[in-house]
């Protein structure tokens, strides 16, 4: 089951986050807490395309942390079997 889960790993995360919102989004029209001050479509919108935005950033500054965390251990590496 984990090698299935591994091999679908964009599917599986996909599929939880719209499973997550749809039922949010039940949750929030069915029990509203209160008044709306700015339309759902917009909030929503917004809130996806921030959702977007944080998983691209995210994709692209951890792999460039590990490259350059792994440039300072080996140039770390190099210091000390000089002396």
């Amino acid at each position: 089951m984990l090698a299935f889960i591994e091999s679908q790993e964009s599917l599986f995360r996909l599929s939880l986050f719209f499973g997550i919102f749809a039922v949010m989004a039940f949750a929030e029209w069915r029990y509203p807490r209160r008044a709306l001050t700015v339309s759902k479509s917009k909030r929503w919108f917004n809130n996806i395309a921030l959702t977007l935005l944080n998983t691209a950033l995210l994709r692209a500054v951890f792999p460039l942390a590990a490259a350059g965390f792994a440039f300072g251990v080996v140039t770390m590496a190099l210091a000390f079997s000089t002396r």
